[in-house]
């Protein structure tokens, strides 16, 4: 290979603009023929992606019948008009047509591994129909430890443990059927000091490891992940793309990662307008010896500080060539010398069309019982919910969460077709049918706004009705009229009056959690009616939701749904789904009070002089529509069980946590630490054993030398299904623990 050729391949240039339809075909864009005609075989990255940022639409996107002719088109051409004929990865992101599963904190919600199993299953059966890429990546392995950061919701909480044994759920599931899983974000992405996207992170070595870490841990030592994603913030002082010992020295050196490093889009480029690096030349130097192979996007930059560094003998050619070999390696690993193209029927006869498996009745269906699985039950006064469909007549289904279809997707999300995702309007509608009770519908407002002229409709409906769901919270779909700077973040100064729903997703970092715009007077108006007020909140981050449960009956919390969310919600609220979620992440009781993450260090946490320090939702809390007895925890060999009775009259589904408190240790840890949970679900009156088994994965820790081990003394352990962590000790006063011996 050349020079130029090993620079093509270790480079990405936005895949979406690689490509123009004319007349139902697909063909190279000119962007596309005047980079290979430099550096042939440069990388496509995100092709398929249809998106705000993408400027892909239905109008100018892949639709399904167009994605095989996309594929084979730019694999021809680089196949055909390049001098070694290497071809492509192309991969999926979000495209057109997908069937959209519930966010990253909805996911989390489940405590339910085989379900986000199914989830990703799905998305790579879609994603295989028109790629022999079959990609997954999001939500992110960062932590969700400040609600105010604009990607909370792409997380899978707050928990590292939870985070971790998804990440490793999600990267297995993937790689088992021979799938791609990508990473992100290399690393405390999600713990910027002030909750800012760009914030620099304040975090110690011990902390790094054993908090933060773990997710990538798992994804890459079971799960078989090949891909992560490095990041531009600022870890202890320095960039995650320049931390080399993170990169080579604990991923790749002590954990084995046999994969590559993609630094996130400017995050190279930033290197030399932060001050890091003198120029482009200097800047790629730096990147590729702290062990960064590629880049996302920045093609154009990239090539141009290889050059300056090769010319002054910043970067070798060894080092290159180690960087193209990880690169390649996944394609030879997938076949795609030997089968560069598809063939559409033989394809078709594998896999299925496109057309007819992305957003089939089938993975409706799954994300359908993820959706149901998710929703989180956090206040039910007087046992108002679930509603009684023979006492309601007309319900009034109101507010800006109601029937807005892309309010209910998270960010990172495809445009949808007309009918593809269910509202709660819609959902509630199909059950009225079903059992006899009528809907009324008016938005009333929207999320950001301060308009009230659609009040008066929303409460003529409102007061017409037996009963109200007022659907209100956030939304992550961004507009097109938003204007973004180079990262992608929003600039206050450029949104602050635009009549727009968009309060949250990647570059929406907040300051204040509360309602937007005029949501809480919209309430307020609604609950002075007198009639029962069950408030479902839609929406991508943790609020402070004193005001919402003083208004409130009953607060449904669904997060974002996904493509059949409005008819979880529906059949939530009327009783056929009875909710079994739990909170991924805790709720502050004000801005003041963060971080209110449960996993705190040691003695590290108390009260204000005006408020508790405490969440005023904890991780792992949820209510049912029934009740669940959880015995005293006993203790066999290294084996803790517990019996889990459903003391009501419904079936149910109860989350089982196991904590474990290390009593004395070289340095600090949280006081208690999640290390098992089990999702079980149980008949009125029906009693399952749960078991849960220590061994050194959950009681060992990392050491900043890059050791694992297992501190000998006592552990307590406590299982329950809710924690007071403001105690410190399960619900209920009682101290069930047992204490486990680690000789």
């Amino acid at each position: 290979m050349t020079l130029e050729e090993k620079i093509a391949a270790v480079s990405t240039m936005k895949g979406f603009d690689a490509y123009e339809i004319r007349d139902g075909e697909v063909y190279p864009s000119k962007e596309l023929k005047e980079r290979f005609a430099k550096y042939p075989g440069c990388g496509l990255s995100s092709f398929f992606r249809a998106d705000w940022c993408s400027g892909r639409n239905w109008t100018n996107g892949l639709a399904p019948g167009l994605m095989i002719k996309a594929y084979n088109a730019m694999q021809r051409y680089a196949v055909e008009n390049t001098r070694l004929g290497i071809p492509l990865e192309l991969l999926g992101v979000q495209f057109l047509g997908e069937t959209t599963v519930p966010s990253g904190l909805g996911c989390a919600a489940m405590f339910d591994r085989e379900a986000l199993a199914a989830g990703t299953r799905m998305r790579l059966r879609e994603r295989r129909t028109f790629s022999r890429n079959w990609y997954v990546g999001h939500p992110t392995c960062d932590l969700a430890l400040d609600p105010r950061w604009s990607r909370v919701e792409q997380t899978f909480g707050e928990d590292p443990y939870l985070s971790a044994e998804y990440a490793y759920t999600r990267s297995k599931t993937a790689a088992d059927m021979g799938g791609v899983v990508y990473l992100s974000h290399f690393i405390c992405h999600g713990f910027g000091e002030g909750g800012h996207m760009f914030g620099a992170v304040h975090v110690g070595m011990n902390e790094l490891l054993n908090i933060h870490m773990r997710p990538f841990e798992y994804a890459v030592r079971g799960g078989g992940a090949s891909s992560i994603m490095t990041c531009y913030n600022l870890l202890d002082g320095v960039p995650g793309v320049m931390r080399g010992d993170l990169v080579n020295g604990f991923i790749r050196g002590k954990l084995g990662y046999r994969g590559t490093f993609m630094a996130d889009a400017g995050a190279i480029t930033l290197l030399s307008c932060w001050g890091f690096a003198e120029d482009l030349g200097e800047a790629v130097s730096l990147a590729v010896k702290n062990g960064n192979d590629q880049c996302c996007w920045e093609a154009d930059n990239y090539i141009k500080g290889f050059s300056l560094a090769f010319e002054r003998g910043l970067v070798t050619m060894e080092e290159l060539d180690t960087s193209v070999r990880r690169c390649l390696r996944s394609r030879f690993e997938q076949g795609l010398f030997e089968n560069p193209y598809i063939d559409p029927a033989e394809w078709a006869a594998k896999y299925g069309r496109p057309e007819d498996v992305i957003g089939c009745r089938e993975h409706r269906k799954v994300v359908l019982d993820m959706a149901r699985k998710s929703m989180t039950l956090l206040e039910n006064k007087g046992g108002v919910l679930p509603l009684d469909a023979k006492k309601i007549r007309k319900l009034a289904v109101i507010g800006p969460n109601a029937d807005k279809p892309e309010n209910q997707l998270g960010d990172y999300t495809a445009p949808q077709r007309p009918g593809q995702t269910i509202t709660p309007r819609a959902g509630f509608e199909a059950l009225g049918k079903e059992l006899g009770f009528d809907v009324s519908y008016a938005r009333g407002c929207r999320i950001r706004s301060m308009n009230k002229d659609g009040f008066k409709e929303a409460l003529a409906a409102a007061g017409s009705a037996d009963a109200v769901v007022i659907c209100l919270g956030g939304s992550s779909v961004p507009d097109q009229a938003i204007a973004m700077n180079f990262a992608g973040t929003a600039r206050a100064d450029r949104v602050a009056n635009l009549e727009i729903d968009k309060d949250a997703g990647e570059g929406y970092d907040r300051a204040s959690l509360r309602l937007g715009g005029v949501q809480l007077e919209l309430l307020k108006a609604v609950k002075a009616l007198g009639k029962p007020v069950v408030t479902v909140l839609i929406m991508g981050r943790p609020i402070v939701l004193e005001d919402v449960v003083e208004n409130s009956d009953a607060v449904l919390l669904a997060w974002y749904p996904g493509t059949e969310g409005g008819t979880a919600v529906a059949e939530t609220v009327m009783g056929l789904n009875n909710p079994g979620g739990k909170l991924p992440v805790s709720f502050p009781r004000s801005e003041g009070t963060i971080p209110c993450f449960y996993h705190a260090m040691a003695n590290a946490r108390g009260d204000y002089v005006d408020s508790k320090g405490s969440a005023a939702y904890s991780f792992g809390y949820g209510l049912s529509y029934t009740t669940f007895d959880v015995s005293q925890p006993r203790i066999s060999g290294n084996v803790v069980s517990v019996d889990v009775t459903n003391t009501g009259s419904v079936r149910g589904d109860d989350v089982v946590q196991m904590y474990l408190n290390d009593a004395k240790f070289s340095f600090a840890r949280p006081l208690w630490e999640l290390r098992g949970f089990k999702r079980v679900t149980l008949e009125p009156g029906e009693k399952r054993t749960v078991s849960f088994e220590l061994t050194a994965k959950e009681l060992g820790i990392w050491k900043s030398s890059f050791e694992y081990v297992v501190e000998p003394g006592e552990f307590n352990v406590a299982v329950w299904d809710r924690f007071d962590f403001k105690t410190y000790a399960p619900v209920k006063g009682s101290p069930r623990c047992v204490t486990y011996t680690m000789k």
